[in-house]
């Protein structure tokens, strides 16, 4: 650069005169920056729109790179590189890479010669994003009135991801994080939870059902009896917080074998069927205690008779 060269002529067989070429460089050709446009997955052809610096895998890309301050005839090498390390048979003024996996994320610059030497590009960042997958996904859950609900995404990807929750079809307003904490659930909280996870090429979503059970209770408790040798009794329990109640009958803290409906029969009742008798009423999701209900069981008094007194032709009934 800055080199003056002449070409002389002088003049042969008596012809006279002087040509003087000269060419000055002054210094090297301009490079630009690289740029790169998506490829149409169909034609094949570059879209006419720069692309974002994000991709996603699996589409072709195109970078393009300019040079000024050269004469049309100058011959011109190129040599593309990635991360500082040439790419292999990249040696024109493009680069078409397709079917992008991550390998072919990093910083892309080219490498110039010239006549006036050898100059390399400033870098373009280039990411290919995988698909988003979902390492931990919301699960269904069922829970009862006033106890707490939490659903959580763990997204793996390029990102930084960005999140978005909806409750029944509806954007659920600052629920923008990989987890939902609901910490006392009422009815109205019931339905399906679907997050949106985008890391601005690729979308990912999940969704998960809320299950909202009133909460078990007995409204109505046996009662304690008390009743003579031979009797039958009834026990009896109300209790409300889901369909599909179950019970269990006890004698003494003990299971009692098929005792297992709302109401306890006993039949022809004896001294030893005194106790304590409860019920234990149970959901898919808790099961509560009834208070105890007890039964005396009374033997029969004895009758002596101490005199009678009986009209002619009477009955008397014992």
């Amino acid at each position: 650069p800055g080199t003056r060269y002449y070409l002389v002529v002088d003049g042969v067989s008596g012809a006279k005169g002087i040509v003087h070429l000269t060419y000055e460089l002054s210094q090297p050709p301009a490079v630009s920056k690289p740029t790169w446009f998506r490829l149409d997955p169909t034609s094949g052809q570059v879209d006419g729109t720069q692309g974002n610096p994000v991709v996603p895998a699996g589409a072709g890309v195109e970078f393009q790179i300019g040079i000024g301050g050269l004469p049309v005839t100058a011959s011109v090498a190129y040599q593309w590189r990635r991360n500082g390390i040439d790419v292999a048979n990249a040696t024109t003024d493009t680069l078409r890479l397709s079917n992008l996996s991550r390998v072919h994320s990093g910083d892309y610059s080219v490498e110039v010669t010239t006549f006036a030497g050898t100059i390399e590009s400033q870098s373009t960042r280039f990411t290919v994003a995988e698909p988003i997958q979902l390492l931990v996904s919301p699960q269904d859950q069922t829970v009862v009135t006033g106890q707490g609900a939490y659903f959580a995404v763990a997204p793996f990807g390029a990102g930084p991801f960005v999140y978005q929750w909806s409750l029944n079809g509806q954007v659920l307003a600052g629920f923008t994080n990989a987890a939902v904490v609901l910490p006392s659930v009422a009815p109205k909280d019931a339905g399906t939870y679907a997050v949106a996870i985008a890391d601005g090429v690729n979308q990912a979503n999940a969704s998960a059902t809320l299950t909202v059970v009133e909460g078990l209770r007995i409204v109505t408790q046996p009662i304690s009896q008390s009743a003579v040798v031979g009797a039958n009794i009834r026990f009896s329990v109300a209790a409300q917080g889901g369909d599909a109640l179950s019970y269990q009958w006890r004698f003494n803290g003990v299971d009692m074998v098929g005792a297992t409906t709302p109401v306890l029969d006993l039949t022809d009742v004896q001294p030893a069927s005194t106790g304590a008798y409860t019920v234990r009423v149970s959901n898919a999701l808790e099961s509560v205690l009834s208070e105890e209900a007890l039964l005396t069981v009374e033997a029969l008094s004895s009758v002596r008779l101490l005199g009678m007194t009986l009209a002619a032709g009477g009955t008397v009934t014992l």
